[in-house]
């Protein structure tokens, strides 16, 4: 026999999922911005000279700065699809 009250709740499950990723996304996209904001400190206030350490840090910037514009793509992508779909 089938259980129907597990049938229905499949797509409450699906809707409260949808909803803790949008939540997920959009707290990624702030802590992001922030992240960028604090970055750009760091910036101003070591890229100042040429050094390999200067170097390496501005390597680790652009791996940095890399990662972010990817996930921003895959949050941008998320939210165009919209839930369910």
């Amino acid at each position: 026999m089938v259980k129907w009250k597990y049938i229905v709740l499949i797509p409450e499950q699906i809707a409260v999922n949808d909803h803790n990723k949008f939540g997920a996304v959009i707290e990624g996209a702030a802590w992001i911005a922030e992240l960028i904001r604090k970055y750009e400190i760091v910036e101003r206030l070591y890229l100042q000279s040429n050094s390999e350490a200067i170097r390496e840090l501005e390597k680790t910037l652009v791996n940095f700065y890399t990662w972010i514009l990817i996930y921003l793509s895959k949050a941008k992508r998320y939210l165009e699809k919209g839930s369910l779909g």
